[in-house]
């Protein structure tokens, strides 16, 4: 009967720790599939802004706070002022329903001979099943 106790002890344990792992690389896998998600949306966003599309980029923005469409516009279009060489979603990461996406910019001036690189960050919420960019005030 001491085998069998023993052999049953040994096959709880590695059920255990197999139940553990696999808990663990769920969670993990859920993690970065709404990392991802957050990022491609974050790139999908950047690319209408960039591409001076804000009547789409307007209906991505979180409602809270969000100015109206005009002066929305205005603000959102001075970027396009900027000498940009090129843009990149460098990093997305969220918590609790909040997003942080960083946005590398390559920015031209007149003196330096290279563009030089110059990050924002960038706010997001998830709100109703989706990402939402937060505008800024």
């Amino acid at each position: 009967m001491r085998k069998r106790t023993g052999r049953t002890a040994v096959l709880l344990r590695a059920s255990f720790v197999f139940v553990i792992l696999l808990v663990s690389f769920a969670t993990a896998q859920e993690k970065s599939s709404s990392g991802e998600s957050l990022r491609s949306v974050a790139e999908r966003y950047w690319d209408l802004r960039m591409g001076g599309k804000f009547e789409e980029t307007y209906k991505v923005e979180d409602k809270e706070g969000l100015p109206p469409f005009e002066t929305y516009r205005g603000e959102a279009g001075k970027i396009r002022g900027l000498d940009i060489a090129s843009y990149r979603v460098k990093d997305a990461s969220e918590a609790g329903g909040k997003g942080l996406v960083i946005v590398e910019f390559l920015l031209r001036f007149q003196g330096p001979p290279k563009p030089i690189p110059e990050d924002m960050k960038d706010q997001w919420v998830y709100k109703e099943g989706r990402w939402l960019h937060v505008f800024p005030k």
